[in-house]
């Protein structure tokens, strides 16, 4: 997934703040949706420093791990040196829903991840699956995650026909949905994207 933002709304808001005090309606409802814009920066950013810190796979210097939690990062920093490069998927559609960046193929990328995150690695009893699974997969950041055909996946990889993905799943769109959705960035939660591919896993299951 390619990288995103050339600066953040930090300077923005600066540039705003620094011009003479008579302004337009219209210019001062600008230079409040850039502070809006900054505070929901870093409430996400706040977010990201919860889960790293809590995170046991994650291994981050000391370095970005004091610059995340005592400095206020340009949004471009914390979406591609943080949010994206620990693929912390959900909050990378977070960071584009507040930027308002309709960038499609990362959208599609990431909600591609979500899904395959959930349900993979995993083995199954189907050709079908594997062939939807694998298609999946392509173009998401999980490419190499597993896919099993038979039973030797053995008792350390979820079976796809048990359905123990389903409602970890269901709770995660749902969750990011109510985030996404309706806030005038509906592109970050693709209606037609979503129902493809979930419809996909259902009809799969019932191979």
């Amino acid at each position: 997934m390619s990288r995103l933002f050339g600066g953040g709304p930090q300077a923005g808001v600066s540039q705003a703040l620094e011009q003479d005090p008579q302004v337009s309606v219209e210019s001062l409802n600008n230079q409040i949706g850039q502070i809006q814009e900054l505070l929901d920066v870093s409430t996400i950013q706040k977010r990201v420093l919860t889960t790293i810190s809590q995170s046991q796979e994650v291994n981050l210097d000391e370095a970005a791990m004091d610059d995340l939690a005592f400095t206020l990062l340009n949004v471009s920093i914390l979406y591609n040196e943080y949010a994206c490069k620990f693929n912390l998927f959900d909050v990378c559609l977070l960071i584009l829903e507040t930027c308002r960046t309709k960038e499609v193929s990362s959208i599609t990328c990431l909600w591609k991840s979500i899904i395959c995150e959930e349900v993979l690695p995993c083995s199954t009893n189907s050709e079908a699956v594997v062939e939807f699974l694998t298609t999946l997969k392509q173009g998401s950041m999980l490419e190499e995650e597993t896919i099993v055909f038979g039973s030797s996946g053995g008792n350390n990889i979820q079976l796809f026909e048990a359905g123990e993905w389903i409602p970890r799943l269901r709770n995660r769109v749902t969750s990011l949905g109510k985030e996404l959705f309706g806030k005038g960035a509906d592109y970050t939660f693709p209606l037609d994207l979503l129902v493809n591919e979930l419809e996909g896993t259902c009809v799969d299951i019932r191979v």
